[in-house]
C-alpha cells in the first residue's frame, strides 16, 4: 500500500551533495517525505508505482503537495542512496540470497523481487535484507 503520510526513511551509509536531485513534479501528485520517487515517461517526478516506463530517481526528503497544481508547478528535491523499503510477500519476497539483484517497485514504500510479469519498473539493487532485524530491504536507489 502506498504511503499515506510522511515517514522517516532508514538509510545505510552517508550521502553527499552529488546525491541530491531536483525534478519537476507531475500534475495532481502528492509526494510524501520518505517516498521513493521516479521519473515518468515525460520526465516528471511522482511517487514510485507499478509502471513499466518509470525510472528510479531517489527518495523525497520532505512532502510536496501538487494535487491542485499543473505539471512542473513544484520541484521535488531528494537524495539517491541506500534506503530501507518494505519487503513484498509470497513469491515476490526478497531474501538474503537476493543481495546484488535488481528489484522492482510495488509502490513508493515497497519493493518486489520480480517485475510482476513485465508490469513494474526497476527500483535498484539490493544491498542488505533485514539489517538489524528491521525487516526492511535496503536498496541502492538512483537514476536508472
Amino acid at each position: 500500500m502506498p504511503l499515506a503520510a510522511p515517514r522517516n526513511l532508514p538509510r545505510l551509509g552517508e550521502t553527499n551533495q552529488l546525491d541530491v536531485f531536483r525534478a519537476p513534479i507531475a500534475a495532481n501528485v502528492r509526494i510524501f517525505a520518505g517516498a521513493a520517487v521516479v521519473l515518468d515517461n515525460t520526465g516528471a517526478a511522482r511517487p514510485a508505482r507499478v509502471a513499466t516506463t518509470d525510472r528510479s530517481f531517489g527518495v523525497a526528503e520532505r512532502e510536496y503537495n501538487n494535487l491542485a497544481g499543473a505539471a512542473g508547478a513544484l520541484i521535488v528535491e531528494g537524495r539517491a542512496g541506500v534506503f530501507g523499503f518494505r519487503n513484498s510477500t509470497a513469491g515476490d519476497a526478497i531474501a538474503q540470497a537476493n543481495v546484488g539483484a535488481t528489484v522492482f517497485w510495488s509502490d513508493d514504500d515497497q519493493v518486489a523481487l520480480t517485475n510482476g510479469g513485465s508490469t513494474r519498473s526497476a527500483a535498484g539493487v539490493v544491498v542488505a535484507v533485514n539489517e538489524g532485524g528491521d525487516g526492511l530491504v535496503y536498496v541502492r536507489v538512483s537514476l536508472t
